[in-house]
């Protein structure tokens, strides 16, 4: 046996060794063809660049770029002109989130700018470009190059004037994020600015938003019971002129049922064809308990598939474990003296606001988890109020239980602005017949010189409109058509991409019956250090680097071949057998 183990450990040592050879001495791959190799110019490029043989490309955007180099719009452009582009480089700050998309099966190297100096500047910022009327405008962000030696002021200054101002400090990596709302209100509909100024030695920048009427939930309240809570939420619908319908549980066959608007006045059972006609389910944990198996998993498919919202108040039910439709793990925080009534809190939104006027509470808070949209928290930082997305709709739980006492205190603004930060989180979007306008994700930060993407949202099977694009600041000349295609990922979708190259307010128009939309362009100087860190990420996605990338990445690494692995572990594994086995006595 020995010997026929020392035999074949022999063959395999030198069976190893001749594989190995050829495998060092195999012919080498060609060298890449000029027409499989580019190099790329984007923004923040520097002079001398290394680039690949092969063509020299650029980018609109790119200020710095060789006298060769073809002039491109954007990544789409290129692989349609050369389609047997295999190899690119990228100069400069990376490809926008709309260029990588295109950037599939590409072998990528990026040879990132060096840092800008460094000062207090912008390198997230999220502001809405539309906004309810009565609501307060709000911005989030992450500043970067900040001193630990002192504060970075952050000042919000409103169409009338009005401004509010907040500090921040930085963390160990000089960053800090922050949340700051208008001192007012949106007091009247159309398009209007905001002045964000970063002091110290920071930027100062215009952020537009177009103010428009707000928009009526459509709600369906189930009970389990009377209550002051939902009782005042109902007259507050009815006031808004929204629509909604209301069954309350009265006792084991009875049901008392109340509407306002085009709402059903009675039902029989909560179905897809009724939850059709509403936006947001709110309900407690009694009412959602008790639901036949029918209607709850109508409610389920109506969560899940149609973007339904569901909002779960009130206290936990007696004995009730986690399932689909309340995925919600609830710490019980009660007062030593009274662990049955609510404590007293003072809330803080996730866009930043705070409401001076302190309300109720349950004595639970919710338990943070990594999917949680924090929604609603109090003055030490408990979340009493939070999301989950459950496929195309949300689920939402609140712990908060007496803001009806806002108004018997005249404080109706606190009332309506925290259910309209909850409706407006939750509520699965209406689409007008005339569809809706928007700036769509792709383009978090609209530049002149970039492009600039809008998305128009109708019910499945209208008919696009046609529609075009006009600059305020040159109202004579004549519309850029928008060429909509629709979305196939998404039937009720359509988008549309365009260049702005004058900064302001831009004006869609569509037609016949498709609506108008107006949004803010930035310059090309404004949120410089926004757009280089959106570029540096989705360029650090495509090559798989993280956030932070090395100065040059590349997404094809040079690791050793699979099979020459394997021969070498043969081979040691077989010179080691033979050295073992001459060894023993």
């Amino acid at each position: 046996m020995s010997r026929l183990l020392s035999r074949a450990a022999g063959f395999g040592a030198v069976s190893a060794l001749v594989m190995l050879g050829w495998h060092a001495l195999r012919p080498l791959p060609d060298a890449p063809s000029p027409e499989s190799s580019a190099t790329l110019w984007t923004a923040g490029a520097t002079l001398p660049a290394t680039p690949m043989a092969g063509r020299h490309l650029a980018l609109a955007d790119a200020d710095t770029a060789p006298d060769s180099a073809e002039r491109v719009p954007d990544l789409a452009t290129v692989r349609r002109r050369y389609p047997s582009l295999v190899r690119l480089a990228i100069a400069g700050d990376g490809l926008a989130p709309a260029d990588a998309t295109h950037a599939a099966g590409l072998e990528l190297q990026w040879q990132r700018p060096p840092l800008p100096p460094r000062r207090p500047h912008l390198i997230a910022l999220h502001a809405p470009n539309s906004l309810p009327f009565g609501q307060r405008f709000a911005v989030t962000g992450r500043l970067a190059g900040l001193s630990a030696d002192s504060a970075t002021r952050l000042t919000l200054e409103g169409p009338d004037g009005a401004k509010q101002s907040i500090e921040v400090r930085p963390a160990d990596d000089g960053t800090a994020a922050f949340a700051l709302s208008s001192a007012t209100p949106a007091a009247a509909t159309g398009p209007f600015t905001w002045t964000l100024r970063v002091t110290p030695d920071g930027e100062t920048l215009t952020l537009g938003a177009t103010v428009a009427a707000p928009e009526r939930p459509r709600v369906l309240v189930l009970s389990f019971a009377p209550g002051n809570e939902i009782g005042r939420l109902q007259r507050w619908l009815a006031e808004l002129g929204a629509d909604f319908a209301a069954r309350t549980r009265l006792s084991t066959e009875r049901e008392r049922f109340a509407a306002a608007g085009n709402a059903p006045a009675d039902f029989a059972a909560v179905d897809a064809s009724l939850l059709e006609k509403f936006d947001l389910v709110v309900t407690d944990e009694g009412a959602l308990r008790t639901l036949p198996m029918t209607e709850r998993n109508a409610l389920d498919h109506a969560v899940r598939h149609t973007g339904l919202g569901l909002l779960v108040h009130g206290a936990p039910a007696s004995g009730a474990s986690r399932d689909a439709l309340a995925p919600w793990d609830l710490r019980t925080d009660p007062r030593p003296d009274d662990a049955e009534q609510a404590r007293v809190a003072r809330l803080r939104l996730s866009d930043g606001r705070e409401f001076p006027e302190p309300v109720g509470v349950l004595p639970f808070e919710l338990i943070p988890t990594a999917d949680m949209l924090r929604l609603a928290r109090d003055s030490q930082g408990r979340v009493l109020a939070a999301a989950r997305r459950v496929g195309r709709g949300v689920l939402a739980r609140t712990v908060v239980s007496e803001t009806w006492r806002w108004p018997l205190g005249g404080h109706l603004e606190s009332y309506a602005g925290y259910w309209s930060a909850l409706f407006s989180a939750l509520a699965r979007p209406g689409l007008p017949a005339g569809g809706r306008w928007q700036v769509a994700v792709e383009s978090p930060v609209p530049t002149v010189g970039e492009r600039v993407t809008v998305a128009w949202h109708a019910p499945a099977g209208t008919p696009l409109p046609s529609a075009g694009i006009r600059s305020a600041a040159n109202t004579a000349a004549a519309a850029v058509p928008l060429n909509l295609a629709r979305d196939p990922s998404e039937p009720t979708r359509a988008i549309a991409a365009f260049w702005p190259t004058q900064p302001g307010w831009q004006t869609v128009t569509a037609g016949p019956g498709g609506g108008t939309f107006a949004f803010y362009v930035h310059t090309a100087d404004e949120l410089p250090g926004v757009r280089r860190q959106i570029k540096h990420d989705a360029t650090a996605r495509l090559l798989g680097t993280g956030p932070t990338p090395p100065a040059v990445a590349n997404r094809t690494g040079s690791a050793p071949h699979p099979q020459a692995v394997a021969w070498f572990s043969l081979l040691v594994l077989s010179t080691g057998y033979l050295w073992w086995s001459g060894r023993r006595p």
